[in-house]
């Protein structure tokens, strides 16, 4: 919850943030979505040790967000793949990259 409320509170006001989650249970813990366009999701681990779950996969293509990222405690920015990267959360709420993310 810590994490996500410190992403939340640096949101621009046309940007919406929502807990996804299918029937199937599959689920993310942020989309951020802008007017009806979704643009980016969001999966927060407890531990620093990043993989590309099954979730976050099937949730950026059903989605089509081309922007995803696993925040973990501390971990340094690594692009995971084309559309995946891995950082801890002081690296995205303060690095920059929540705010290049959310520029229109």
């Amino acid at each position: 919850g810590y994490v996500l409320m410190q992403i939340i509170t640096k949101l621009p006001a046309d940007v919406e943030p929502y807990f996804y989650r299918t029937s199937d249970g599959t689920e993310c813990d942020l989309v951020l979505v802008r007017g009806l366009t979704p643009i980016a999701s969001i999966e927060v681990k407890l531990g620093n040790a990043v993989n590309i779950s099954r979730s976050l996969r099937s949730v950026a293509d059903t989605l089509g967000t081309v922007h995803n990222f696993i925040i973990t405690y501390s971990s340094e920015p690594q692009r995971l793949s084309p559309t995946v990267t891995a950082m801890g959360v002081v690296h995205f709420v303060d690095g920059g990259f929540l705010d290049g993310l959310l520029t229109p």
